[in-house]
């Protein structure tokens, strides 16, 4: 067993010539001759390019590149950067969970980073590894990894809309076979690029009136008609036997499906005296699932059943979004405007702080409007969108901080309804104009918010977004 200490004597600046960089490795097998070495992979350093629009970079770093460190290992990592003195500062301290990435913009044009990560979450500047970013250093070829979207919703007189976003990264319809006028898609999910769920319902005189779920299996969608279902407006799977779909009647009894790759099946939700519709469901793992509707009402799914967690039966907010960090810590946006018809005012969040205890979080915006769907990576790195082209943003301080939306669409009335991350630096939201139809799909490269698809006349409204990495 050997530990490489990548020191910091280089200041390499070409991207080309520096890429990649390790830090402290094992279970990983190097063969140089008669030299055999293993190493423990449990975090990386990496340079990474940023391209939007055909302008590369990052305004905040000069030489347009960031530097990232990714925990690959099982536990948190705690890391610790500073651009000037060749110390950890804890000023400049952060978690990295497992799986996730932290990003490091070096300010100092005329140094490197000085980056130090402790996976045994030492608190000894002396038992932590240095890495610093310049060190070349030998690796095998790694799985390249991309993100695969699916953004749903209805064209106006024609039936669903089904968007793509393949991994040659180039948004564009997607022909499907329900072309009823009046069948709507409102939410999509998906475990695998040949495995997606899309749920929504069909109009009876301007009403959401009976459900709808189509399946994706890698080359078409197809319509599948359970015998009987309410309208739909949420769904999020873990596998291909579990997928939960939530909705209800207007003003009815609140409903969840389940999906155990076989046949969508209701499952009993033990209801408060008032009835609920259910909005949207989301969770961090099978036995950790939370869903949200109508009268500020969220059901939590233990693994033996669901369960009533929070309700109030005098409020007129709807929770349309909700998100469960890897660290189990969940929250809920939404606001006073319905589902379909004129946006409105009163958005609101609120974040679990223990069983059956919501609290509303700050909002940067004194009367926010209805928040319509969120998604993060960790707790500190949350996006929420909204009426209005709200864009919020939750980065683990006092409140949530108001991001601007891309300055060309400052002449629409762009509603956003959808928001969806594959990594901290790579996530797109999607909006429909209240006036023309213009539907808009926007990208947000880790400095700024800039279009990405549309503004597309009339093609329709996006409800629904969501992806899956592939390897």
């Amino acid at each position: 067993m050997a530990i490489l200490r990548v020191r910091p004597e280089t200041k390499h600046r070409d991207r080309e010539d520096v890429r990649k960089t390790h830090g402290k490795f094992s279970t990983y097998h190097y063969e140089a001759g008669e030299e055999e070495i293993e190493y423990d992979l449990t975090h990386r350093v990496e340079w990474a390019p940023f391209v939007a629009n055909g302008t590369l970079g990052n305004p905040l770093d000069p030489y347009q590149e960031y530097t990232m460190v990714k925990n690959y290992g099982t536990v948190p990592v705690l890391l610790y950067h500073n651009t000037i003195s060749n110390f950890p500062n804890p000023a400049f301290s952060r978690v990295i969970l497992p799986g996730h990435w932290i990003e490091v913009v070096d300010l100092d044009t005329n140094t490197q980073p000085r980056i130090w990560v402790d996976s045994a979450l030492y608190s000894s500047p002396a038992e932590c590894e240095v890495l610093q970013v310049g060190y070349q250093y030998w690796e095998e070829e790694e799985p390249e990894e991309f993100c695969d979207l699916w953004a749903v919703g209805h064209i106006l007189g024609d039936g669903v809309l089904t968007k793509h976003y393949p991994e040659l990264g180039v948004w564009a319809n997607v022909a499907n076979p329900i072309t009823d006028v009046d069948h709507w898609l409102a939410d999509v999910a998906g475990v695998d690029d040949d495995y997606y769920w899309a749920v929504g319902y069909v109009l009876d005189q301007g009403t959401p009136a009976a459900g709808l779920f189509a399946f994706w299996n890698g080359a078409v969608w197809a319509e599948v008609d359970p015998e009987t279902q309410p309208p739909l407006y949420g769904v999020w799977g873990f596998a291909a036997d579990d997928f939960w779909a939530v909705g209800g009647p207007f003003g009815g009894d609140g409903e969840i499906w389940h999906w155990n790759d076989i046949a969508w099946t209701q499952n009993c939700v033990p209801e408060p005296e008032y009835g609920n519709t259910y909005y949207c469901v989301h969770g961090d793992t099978p036995t950790n699932v939370f869903a949200g509707g109508t009268n500020e009402s969220i059901v939590v799914y233990g693994g033996a059943g669901w369960v009533v967690d929070w309700g109030n039966p005098e409020s007129e907010i709807t929770w349309y979004g909700t998100w469960t960090s890897p660290l189990a810590t969940s929250w809920v946006c939404g606001g006073t405007a319905p589902w379909i018809g004129t946006p409105g005012p009163m958005g609101a969040i609120y974040q679990r702080v223990g069983v059956g205890n919501w609290v509303p979080n700050l909002i940067e915006i004194p009367e926010p409007p209805t928040l319509r769907a969120m998604w993060g990576f960790n707790d500190q790195d949350i996006w929420c969108v909204g009426d209005y082209q709200t864009i919020l943003y939750w980065n683990g301080g006092p409140m949530w901080m108001q991001v601007p939306s891309p300055p060309e669409l400052e002449e629409y009335e762009i509603h956003y309804r959808g928001v969806f991350g594959c990594w901290p630096w790579a996530v797109w939201a999607i909006g429909t104009d209240e006036f023309t139809g213009n539907n808009v799909i926007i990208f947000w490269n880790g400095a700024a918010w800039t279009v990405v698809h549309g503004p597309n006349l009339a093609e329709g409204d996006l409800l629904g977004l969501k992806g899956v990495w592939v390897t």
